[in-house]
């Protein structure tokens, strides 16, 4: 299981978060994601990789921390009941062809399912919340066909390995996230550092 340096959410957090959805008001928390197996998810070297310049074989992610370091907590920007996803270098999360990518076409040299090159919020970087049980999220990709799953779980990293997919038409266990935040913020921010 993860060590996590931050803390489950708390009622009033979610209340506040759901508020915000429900009004359509942005909100920008701190937070880890752990796996449905216990790994951190992390952005390798604190995002800015993917894309041509980075190689077909680049994993953006990993899935297998058990201390979440540098690169171990994330910047939601919430919207409403979307958001996006920024790195520790203030890089964002983008879901290639806005989902609907797995293990193939990475095999066949083409793309990992997710990037962390962004740098700035576009329409392959706003994701959709889902609040399941507790602390549990799912999270859908931008196309709002597929889901972000972690393969086997998580535990997975390394170069050309694919720890997470966007392939998936249900959450189910592997898409069933926890969130724990680390703090609320009202700060925005505008692209890497």
């Amino acid at each position: 299981m993860a060590k996590s340096s931050g803390r489950t959410i708390t009622p009033l957090e979610r209340f506040a978060l759901s508020t915000a959805q429900r009004m359509g008001l942005s909100k920008t928390v701190q937070a880890q994601i752990i796996t449905p197996q216990g790994g951190l998810l992390l952005a390798v070297n604190g995002g800015g990789l993917g894309g041509a310049d980075s190689g077909a074989d680049t994993t953006a992610l990993r899935t297998d921390a058990t201390s979440p370091g540098a690169w171990g907590s994330f910047t939601f920007v919430v919207r409403g009941k979307h958001f996006a996803l920024r790195t520790a270098k203030g890089y964002y999360v983008t879901a290639v062809d806005g989902g609907g990518v797995g293990d193939t076409l990475v095999e066949e040299g083409l793309h990992q399912p997710l990037v962390t090159n962004g740098t700035a919020s576009s329409l392959y970087t706003i994701f959709t919340l889902i609040p399941l049980t507790g602390d549990q999220i799912a999270i859908r990709t931008p196309d709002q066909q597929h889901y972000v799953t972690a393969v086997d779980g998580g535990g997975v990293a390394g170069r050309g390995r694919v720890p997470l997919r966007t392939n998936t038409k249900t959450a189910g266990g592997n898409g069933w996230f926890t969130l724990t935040i680390l703090s609320l913020l009202t700060q925005s921010h505008n692209g890497p550092n």
